[in-house]
């Protein structure tokens, strides 16, 4: 599979769907991923970000409210044409540009390149991370949230059931068929030791929880959904 052949299933997403997304995002992203991303960021009040793989453009607009200049790639047409509507009905100053990842060119531009569940859904995943670490100035911040490649399982209701996570099949590389398009499962190995080689210094590593234990939502508290890596360029 290719990035264009993923990106054409994105763009199967209907209208209502997108706009059912909300403001800041689903439950995960409102309660685990924005949480944790923002604390990353700090202070952005005045900071050039990049939100490499922006989708519907819920978190550069949550981060162009609290003062960042934010410019977001998306490559996904519907997806680009609901965050530029927003824009235009919402204006936040917000630069918008349709891209694949792998076809950006920004040299030592932003203080932070922020893709957020993005690179799992990528198949030359490598190239769009080099893109997105060319992107940043010197001393500048990398931000990625994945799913966790150590605990795959999607499905809360099953943890309930169960009591536990299945791990199988983690070393190898392999497709994950979601209702639209494709994610792909790599080990974490292979994540980090990519940036290592590519010149990056891992900061820190956030498995976000949530703060409470909530009916339906126990995994979410047990164990770790997702992964957020920071790292400097």
């Amino acid at each position: 599979m290719i990035n264009q052949d993923n990106i054409k299933a994105w763009e199967q997403i209907p209208f209502e769907e997108i706009e059912a997304f909300g403001d800041e995002g689903d439950f995960a992203r409102q309660k685990l991923l924005n949480p944790a991303i923002f604390k990353l960021l700090g202070d952005i009040k005045g900071k050039r970000i990049l939100d490499a793989g922006s989708g519907t453009g819920y978190l550069s607009r949550l981060m162009a409210q609290k003062g960042a200049e934010v410019t977001a790639v998306e490559p996904a047409s519907n997806l680009y044409r609901y965050a530029r509507q927003r824009e235009a009905s919402e204006p936040l100053g917000i630069r918008y540009e349709q891209k694949d990842l792998g076809a950006i060119d920004y040299k030592r531009e932003f203080d932070f390149v922020v893709a957020n569940m993005v690179i799992m859904d990528i198949p030359d995943w490598q190239t769009a991370t080099k893109k997105c670490l060319q992107a940043l100035k010197p001393g500048a911040t990398f931000i990625f949230s994945i799913i966790h490649p150590a605990f795959e399982e999607r499905s809360d209701k099953e943890y309930d059931e169960k009591g536990f996570i299945t791990v199988s099949e983690y070393l190898a590389d392999y497709e994950i068929k979601q209702k639209y398009g494709y994610a792909f499962h790599r080990s974490l190995s292979s994540y980090l030791n990519f940036l290592i080689d590519e010149g990056a210094t891992i900061q820190r590593l956030v498995e976000p929880q949530l703060a409470e234990e909530l009916p339906g939502q126990s995994r979410n508290y047990h164990v770790p959904n997702f992964l957020i890596v920071q790292c400097g360029g």
